[in-house]
């Protein structure tokens, strides 16, 4: 099952939230001062999740095809090499 940005885009928030219960892998979380964001690999699709932090029913699923949006999820990993 390998969606496309399209595809998921396309489908009820119901189907995106089972889909990412389901299949997805958490890959980063972060946060500001008003949202949560998590970033969730589905089967080689990534899709972000961001949430209010004051306003727990306000939620927002999207797939990412740009990759520089993935770049806040990555800048603190620090790799060391012995």
């Amino acid at each position: 099952m390998s969606l496309t940005v399209a595809q998921f885009s396309a489908l009820p928030e119901v189907q995106k939230l089972e889909l990412i219960i389901k299949n997805a892998v958490i890959l980063g979380e972060r946060r500001d001062t008003i949202f949560e964001y998590v970033l969730y690999d589905i089967d080689g699709l990534y899709v972000e999740e961001i949430r209010g932090i004051h306003y727990a029913d306000w939620y927002q699923y999207t797939a990412i095809d740009d990759m520089n949006l993935v770049l806040p999820y990555t800048e603190e990993i620090q790799v060391v090499f012995e």
